[in-house]
């Protein structure tokens, strides 16, 4: 058939050894119908691309602010769980806080909600 490409953003932490993704099917999305109709045993084939721009190299960050919506929110959650693994590593142990505004037309459209309230609660403990 037909190649199509689309791009997903990891959800594990940087540096892990496996990628995990989040996928929301579109019952009207050629890859996401594709790959919720597969069986177990199919094979998709996958690129990965890890960004060469994002470099967090030293302990002053002390805030992150993230905007996005949708399911562009993924990042967010590689991030988060980034600084919540590794406190003891001073560039993420320096991060004190973390605000993410999402921009959604309900709370129910937020993938994940719970896990980033979780991810807060974690943060501030």
């Amino acid at each position: 058939g037909k190649k199509v490409r689309r791009e997903y953003s990891p959800i594990q932490v940087l540096n892990h050894p496996t990628m995990d993704l989040l996928v929301k099917h579109y019952p009207e999305g050629k890859m996401t119908t594709h790959m919720f109709g597969m069986q177990i045993g199919q094979s998709l084939r996958f690129e990965y691309s890890p960004n060469p721009d994002f470099k967090w190299t030293d302990a002053s960050l002390h805030h992150l602010g993230m905007v996005g919506g949708g399911t562009g929110v993924t990042p967010f959650l590689q991030v988060c769980r980034t600084v919540l693994a590794n406190r003891e590593d001073p560039r993420y142990a320096a991060v004190q806080s973390i605000s993410i505004v999402m921009f959604h037309s309900n709370r129910g459209d937020v993938i994940l909600f719970e896990d980033f309230v979780k991810m807060g609660a974690e943060l501030n403990a």
